[in-house]
């Protein structure tokens, strides 16, 4: 018997039946774990855009960066208050709300989930709920 041969009755023997295995269990996993995650998958699939979306971001970060979309002027520069440097959430809310965009020099603080958050040389521009506003920063006087 010569080496290919005897590799491929391994593969044929042991490799395909347990990779077909590990496939079919991870086709039916949903029916074994339960309807209400098979019905959280139909209803993913049947949703809309911004639904799967809401899904992914959360309800809260979803609704807050549809409020800053629609408060913030357009290529304005901010800064984010209240987000992990490192989280996902900062992450998301930088690529949702381009083409705003993060600046060291703000002419805006988006504020989230932050209700004790205070900046003395600010006004504010919009108010969601306690914790979740938009401040706009007033020039530096000389």
């Amino acid at each position: 018997m010569n080496v290919p041969q005897s590799r491929a009755r391994i593969f044929e023997r042991y490799v395909l039946p347990l990779w077909l295995a590990l496939w079919v269990l991870f086709w039916i996993r949903p029916f074994l774990t339960g309807r209400s995650e098979l019905t959280r998958y139909l209803v993913l699939l049947s949703s809309d855009f911004e639904s799967r979306r809401q899904q992914a971001f959360g309800k809260d970060l979803h609704e807050y960066l549809g409020f800053c979309k629609s408060h913030l002027p357009p290529g304005s520069r901010f800064q984010l208050v209240g987000f992990e440097y490192t989280s996902v959430a900062r992450a998301r809310a930088l690529y949702d709300l381009y083409p705003s965009r993060l600046s060291p020099s703000p002419k805006y603080l988006l504020v989230f989930q932050s209700p004790a958050f205070h900046a003395e040389d600010a006004d504010l521009v919009a108010f969601q709920s306690p914790g979740n506003f938009i401040l706009k920063l007033r020039p530096k006087s000389p």
